[in-house]
């Protein structure tokens, strides 16, 4: 049992790499952490109304698909260097509210730093394993980049099962 656990952690550590560099030329750099702060809608404008379109689907992507539809946008609010909130608005009112840790990167970017692994049964013997990583920035018009990646990868009895990679590019409208 010990040798496989060491196997799974080897598997996951050798298949995390960073995230994509972003490829687009809309960033503006963030310089002071204080920029973020604001607030955005919950779907950006050419998405369907699901679940894992949404800003709050994204980052709180470990519990249990609720619907998320409902909340209309996002308020994100620095506490300090290495906390934001983020609240989640419905009806003009704050319906949930979820506290995150973060970093500021020299890329122009935040990285989020919250639970981004996901294990579901045993992996690689009957089950799965999930890994997102999301970093955040703003565009020249001060709307939110959602840049990053999710991985996920399986097995049943050690035969590896469809797994994959995609890289997620979404723009946030600022509300003003």
């Amino acid at each position: 049992m010990k040798h496989l656990m060491y196997s799974l952690i080897a598997l996951v550590l050798l298949n995390c790499g960073g995230i994509p560099k972003y490829k687009k030329n809309n960033l503006k750099p963030i310089t002071s952490i204080k920029q973020i702060e604001g607030e955005y809608r919950n779907y950006d404008n050419d998405s369907l109304v699901f679940h894992h379109n949404s800003l709050n689907g994204r980052i709180n992507w470990r519990s249990k698909h609720v619907d998320t539809s409902q909340f209309s946008s996002v308020k994100f609010e620095i506490l300090n260097k290495k906390r934001m909130k983020l609240d989640f608005i419905l009806d003009n009112k704050v319906s949930k509210s979820r506290v995150i840790k973060y970093r500021l990167r020299n890329n122009g970017f935040i990285k989020l730093r919250n639970q981004n692994f996901k294990i579901t049964g045993i992996p690689l013997i009957f089950g799965m394993y999930e890994l997102a990583q999301y970093q955040i920035g703003l565009t020249q018009t001060n709307d939110l980049i959602l840049h990053g990646k999710v991985e996920r990868a399986g097995g049943i009895l050690i035969v590896l099962t469809g797994g994959g990679e995609f890289t997620v590019n979404t723009i946030y409208k600022k509300i003003e």
